[in-house]
């Protein structure tokens, strides 16, 4: 096999608790033995101990006992020589549907000129198909636009169904803002993935309308649901309780 140029690197190797607790030393070794079985193209596998310690300008008796710990981790196996273990599997091609998915999402994006407005709004009741088409899409575009704005985080292709979702309930920048307060005010951390944030803006939306509701027809002052009443509920709403 050639050699390759690259390597995928997941991002959930931050909440990996093994990689999280490893030395500043084991770490970086770990980074090396997947770049080497990167380079090397055979499934995971690494090259000789003389020929990593020579690469990495290493003793080979010390290298030995880092891989050794490595394979004590889970990181490496030995089998006829020293292989790291799901190379093979995690290097593999993207699931299609995903990448497909973003491609589509990055296209659309190339296409239109978002604006910061969560909606598009059109002028004319009697507008053509085409043009209604266009509307929708930029509007959802923007939807996706405030929130990679204001979140500070890219989308990936597993949160479109849900952004989907919160372009059809007509979210506003209240909701995502609501839902960043709710999460500073009650010690949850900074934000890693848009999609920690999506059951948060669904509260915020649900508060906001029925809020609105109240006001509207004239009836007793709402009294909001706990935080945990308005999850339990959308988690009904979906089927998930």
């Amino acid at each position: 096999m050639t050699a390759t140029y690259w390597i995928k690197l997941y991002t959930e190797i931050l909440h990996d608790p093994k990689m999280g607790q490893m030395s500043e030393h084991l770490w970086k070794r770990t980074m090396e033995t997947f770049l080497l079985a990167g380079e090397e193209n055979k499934d995971g596998m690494l090259p000789s101990l003389a020929d990593m310690a020579w690469t990495l300008r290493v003793d080979a008796e010390q290298l030995e006992t880092d891989l050794i710990e490595l394979q004590h981790l889970g990181i490496l196996v030995f089998d006829n020589g020293w292989i790291v273990r799901k190379f093979a599997e995690r290097q593999a091609p993207a699931d299609p549907t995903a990448a497909d998915r973003m491609r589509r999402y990055r296209e659309r994006k190339r296409a239109l000129h978002v604006t910061p407005a969560l909606r598009v709004e059109s002028e004319s009741d009697t507008e053509s198909e085409s043009d209604k088409s266009v509307t929708r899409v930029t509007a959802e575009q923007n939807v996706q636009h405030l929130l990679e704005t204001i979140v500070g985080l890219p989308a990936i292709p597993a949160d479109l169904p849900d952004m989907d979702e919160l372009e059809r309930m007509n979210i506003q920048e209240d909701d995502i803002r609501g839902a960043l307060q709710w999460r500073k005010e009650n010690g949850r951390g900074p934000v890693k993935r848009l999609s920690q944030l999506f059951p948060g803006i669904k509260v915020e939306y649900s508060k906001r309308v029925q809020d609105g509701n109240a006001r509207g027809n004239g009836s007793k002052p709402y009294v909001p649901m706990t935080l945990e009443e308005e999850n339990a509920a959308i988690l009904r709403k979906a089927g998930l309780a």
